[in-house]
């Protein structure tokens, strides 16, 4: 895994308007994932890195906390840190300790802490003279809207020299709940390159229409809605194809649901543009809780299959 130089910057000349020589300090970032799933998230944020360094002289890096299979982020440092009780429990103490050295280590100029869960780590690591950006990824769950979570929420966000929200219904929360000034908050809408999702549109034709879902299986984007959408669909005596695209805790739940309703059930892939481009109908099933602008609604939309 690549670590970066120890100084933490790189210098450079560029040629002022003046014609005088400036020096320009090029800008190091680490981002701060908790885990390695393929989730929106974790996608979001190793496209984000990959984007961020095609500017000439800045260098961004990605850090995983917790130990796991390499399946979206493939990060440059993982921190291998065990998932146990000590990370369900909310804070576990070594993931603190090793993102820590960490930063002392690489310098970074600036740590984006992708959701609530790396927050938590990356104000305990950040050192002094050091900037910390939250990328708020969803809206608020109601558990973190009460108590003592709420408060914990508070007091991070509070922590933050910038909060960037995907949307402006989860700005517009994390002001109302948290009290985050305006002054730190900033929206940069969720996004993906079109041109991944630009082939030619699915044309319908003389076979079944084809169904879709795209998700991480877990309770809250309630993949088994879909299922039962398909088999009530064709117990009417409506032909279609049925396809679930992901993985998750729920995925040998549905394995006898979804053969019984003849869902293919695919597991996690990485070509999901060729899926949406054969796709008639793209069904998001999920609950609000936690969602702010999925991914994969702007990548239905840039495939031009109805959801």
């Amino acid at each position: 895994m690549g670590e970066c130089p120890a100084s933490g910057h790189d210098r450079r000349e560029r040629t002022a308007s003046s014609g005088r020589a400036v020096e320009e300090v090029a800008l190091h970032v680490l981002h701060v994932v908790p885990t390695d799933l393929a989730r929106g998230a974790q996608v979001y944020a190793r496209a984000l890195v990959d984007s961020a360094n095609r500017v000439a002289g800045d260098e961004h890096e990605i850090v995983v906390l917790f130990a796991g299979r390499r399946v979206a982020v493939f990060a440059e440092h993982e921190l291998g840190v065990p998932s146990g009780r000590l990370h369900a429990a909310g804070l576990d103490p070594r993931a603190v300790w090793r993102l820590w050295r960490l930063v002392r280590r690489t310098r970074p100029d600036v740590i984006v802490a992708h959701g609530a869960e790396s927050l938590k780590y990356a104000v305990f690591a950040r050192g002094r003279n050091r900037k910390v950006v939250c990328h708020s990824i969803g809206v608020v769950s109601a558990k973190a809207q009460q108590g003592t979570s709420h408060a914990l929420h508070r007091a991070l966000l509070g922590r933050a020299d910038l909060v960037i929200a995907v949307s402006n219904a989860v700005a517009q929360q994390l002001h109302d709940l948290f009290r985050v000034g305006w002054d730190r908050l900033q929206v940069i809408p969720n996004g993906r390159d079109p041109s991944a999702f630009a082939g030619a549109p699915h044309a319908p034709g003389d076979a079944d229409p084809v169904l879709l879902f795209v998700g991480h299986l877990t309770a809250t984007k309630r993949p088994e809605v879909f299922v039962e959408v398909v088999s009530v669909l064709r117990g009417r005596g409506c032909p279609v194809d049925a396809v679930m695209v992901g993985d998750g805790p729920l995925e040998d739940t549905l394995a006898q649901p979804a053969a019984a309703a003849g869902v293919a059930q695919l597991g996690r892939r990485s070509d999901v543009a060729s899926f949406l481009s054969a796709a008639d109908v793209f069904l998001f099933p999920s609950i609000a809780e936690g969602e702010g602008m999925p991914g994969v609604l702007i990548e239905a939309g840039l495939a031009g299959v109805p959801v």
